[in-house]
This record gives structure tokens, sequence and C-alpha cells, in this order.
């Protein structure tokens, strides 16, 4: 199988990511806290979850949801920050795949705050990809 990635030994203080492409698998390695990683993660979803909840048009794009979150918990404005300020503070802030992947997350067990209208349009992206995805 090509391109398996998997996480192994999470809670040893190391994420161990072995990557395995035909016969070959590598072992790439990156030191962190597992505990305070997973208490940043909770945080970061309680905070998306109350932005979800308190305005509606987050639920509809992750932009429009990262920006709302860069407003409410620092001290920047969303609207002033260039690609020098993100490079900057990338490490106090978290990346916009995070608080997308927190958006899932939330929207998986909390369906009622799904926009109606981006839901299906979603869904019919996903069904679009498993079809093409077939053909490899």
């Amino acid at each position: 199988m090509k391109g398996i990635r998997e996480i192994v030994d999470p809670w040893g203080g190391m994420i161990t990511y072995r990557v395995k492409v035909g016969n070959q698998t590598q072992d790439f390695y990156c030191e962190i806290d597992a505990k305070e990683y997973l208490k940043k993660i909770k945080t970061t979803e309680g905070k998306v979850e109350r932005i979800l909840e308190s305005v509606p048009e987050t639920n509809k794009d992750d932009w429009t949801l990262y920006c709302a979150y860069i407003d409410e918990y620092t001290d920047m404005r969303a609207a002033d920050i260039r690609l020098t300020d993100m490079m900057i503070w990338h490490k106090q802030i978290p990346s916009f795949k995070t608080i997308e992947r927190c958006r899932r997350k939330i929207h998986e067990r909390r369906p009622e705050l799904k926009d109606g209208a981006t839901a299906i349009k979603r869904e019919q992206a996903e069904e679009v990809f498993k079809e093409f995805s077939k053909n490899f």
C-alpha cells in the first residue's frame, strides 16, 4: 500500500510518524509533551465550539471561523494580519487545519450546528472525490 501514515506511541513524549511507501518504511520522530498537546487541542476545541454557537456564519466557512478565532482569542485582528505575521506567530495560535479539524469534530458530535446548505455541498463534494479516487 502506498503512503500509509500512522502514529506510533503518542504517549511517550515523542510521536513517531511511520510512512510506508511500497516495501520501504521510514519513521520520523517529533518530540512533544503529549499531555500538553492534548490539553491545547481540548482548549482549542472548546473555543471553536463557542464561536460556532455564537456566530452562525462561521458554520458555513472555515476561513470565517479561523478569522473569528483570531479576532476573539488573540490580541490581533484577522483583517490586519499579513503572511509574515503568521510566520512569526504560528506557535502562539492554532493552525488553520487545527481549527478545521475541531469544526469537523464538533459538527460530527453536534449536527444541529451545521448549516444545512453547506453540509449538503460538502457531502456532494465528498461523493465526487470518492468517485474520482476509485480510478487510482
